[in-house]
């Protein structure tokens, strides 16, 4: 598996234009192995997923308070790998790519949002 460091974001699994698949990680993460090794754990098994969006793969790692207590000492210390949350990414040879679970989150938090506003008689 090829594998590029990045100095933003946190890693992403992408294909090539021969329909190949890469890893990018934030380079910085090497400071903190433990979070890194589960990271790039977690991007090989996109490889083997088979699936347009696999939602299953992205909520196993959420609720680990351990592991996201040190995301966001990370994220706190490099800024760049917010654009971790953006629902468009931009690999390293300049390839742009939708991360269907983050437009997911964020339509679901909006219409949450808007319907809490609806219930509370604010709209």
């Amino acid at each position: 598996m090829k594998l590029k460091e990045v100095n933003h974001g946190i890693a992403n699994y992408f294909y090539d234009n021969n329909g190949k698949g890469f890893i990018e990680i934030n380079k910085n993460l090497k400071k903190y192995p433990k979070l890194y090794n589960s990271i790039l754990a977690h991007e090989l098994e996109h490889s083997k997923s088979k699936k347009y969006m696999d939602v299953k793969l992205e909520l196993k790692d959420m609720f680990n308070l351990e592991s996201e207590i040190e995301m966001l000492k990370f994220y706190l210390k490099y800024p760049k790998a917010f654009l971790q949350l953006s629902p468009v990414m931009k690999s390293h040879n300049g390839f742009y790519a939708k991360d269907n679970f983050m437009i997911m989150s964020y339509l679901i938090l909006i219409i949450g949002g808007f319907t809490f506003i609806k219930f509370i008689g604010g709209i």
